[in-house]
């Protein structure tokens, strides 16, 4: 639940998004709802915009006008992009960022500091768009690797970005 300028906003599993207007507040009106794709569980406001997260995804939805709530477009990047993981060090799981401004195919690994690769996170066409993958900490075959510094590599056609990233036991 959020609250923002007099508007409520919920969600949960069963309910998706829900916008109630509580300008009186013995009588709160719904004014807005929205059905997301999967089990919404959390929900923040700002401004007129409802961030929903449900799962793995985050749903972005523009409440201007409240009876129409409806999913926002986002925005596509204007270029290609390796953004710091989050949180970094880690110790049980990091989530990894990319921004893609066209159809591009990804390859993600994960390589120690001797160069030999760990785990592939991605191999596969992506559309425009702004990604987040997480990684567990474990190897190709589900082995939890040790404590230490890791690379992950971003490669496109085009592209190639590499980055350092600290898992702690």
């Amino acid at each position: 639940m959020d609250v923002h300028d007099n508007l409520v906003y919920l969600s949960g599993s069963s309910i998706g998004l829900r916008v109630y207007d509580l300008t009186n507040h013995a009588v709160p009106r719904l004014v807005g709802y929205h059905h997301t794709p999967g089990d919404a569980n959390g929900v923040a406001a700002k401004g007129n915009i409802a961030i929903i997260a449900d799962g793995d995804n985050l749903g972005f939805y523009d409440c201007t006008q409240a009876l129409s709530v409806s999913p926002m477009e986002p925005a596509t990047p204007r270029a290609l992009a390796l953004l710091q993981n989050y949180p970094n060090p880690f110790n049980s799981s990091t989530q990894i960022q990319f921004e893609l401004p066209t159809l591009s195919h990804v390859s993600l690994m994960v390589y120690d500091i001797l160069g030999r690769n760990v785990t592939t996170l991605a191999d596969r066409e992506f559309s425009a768009g702004q990604y987040s993958l997480r990684w567990d900490g474990t190897d190709m075959h589900g082995q939890t690797v040790a404590s230490g510094r890791y690379f992950v590599q971003l490669r496109t056609g085009e592209f190639e970005k590499s980055m350092t990233v600290t898992l702690l036991k």
